[in-house]
């Protein structure tokens, strides 16, 4: 087990810890072209439409993903606390850091967007703006992994309980 601190988030996703593949390796599929492609595309449609128009939707979908995200990494963190999912978590192949690392990067990943649709704004280049939608394509990804993961989570515990219910009445 890592020592817990303020870099073992970094190392997980730039190196890789307890013998698992980086974090950043979850970002790498087939999806990226399909997200440099939709990138492209509207980068070039909207080169000439002034981008402070659209900074001011592109900011406010933005909070409304960060509300979301937040939100439902509350919920997953309150799962992560329950008994059965640490159980499970130890069968995990990334484990309970695995957990708890893909929510912090859904929420990095947020951040990252916002903070270039800001300079994006304040540069107003349509070349920065296929940068912004891209990474608008990967954190709109990422918060629907955390509805996901809060799913998949509940369903697992759920069934985690039933079995353990079972077990104790046919002792």
């Amino acid at each position: 087990m890592e020592k817990i601190n303020n870099t073992l988030f970094w190392r997980w996703f730039f190196i890789g810890v307890n013998n698992e593949k980086p974090g950043l390796f979850k970002f790498l599929d087939i999806w990226l072209i399909f997200y440099i492609m939709i990138s492209l595309i509207f980068s070039y449609l909207f080169k000439n439409i002034d981008i402070k128009i659209d900074n001011t939707l592109a900011i406010t979908f933005m909070g409304v993903l960060i509300a979301v995200a937040m939100g439902w990494s509350g919920n997953i963190l309150t799962l992560l606390n329950s008994d059965e999912i640490i159980l499970l978590s130890k069968k995990y192949h990334g484990g309970m850091l695995g957990y708890v690392f893909s929510v912090q990067t859904a929420v990095l990943s947020l951040f990252l967007t916002i903070i270039l649709w800001l300079f994006c704004y304040t540069f107003n280049s349509y070349i920065l703006l296929g940068f912004c939608i891209f990474f608008s394509c990967i954190s709109i990804r990422e918060c629907w992994q955390l509805i996901l993961l809060s799913h998949i989570l509940t369903f697992a515990r759920s069934e985690i309980i039933l079995q353990s219910i079972n077990q104790e009445k046919e002792k």
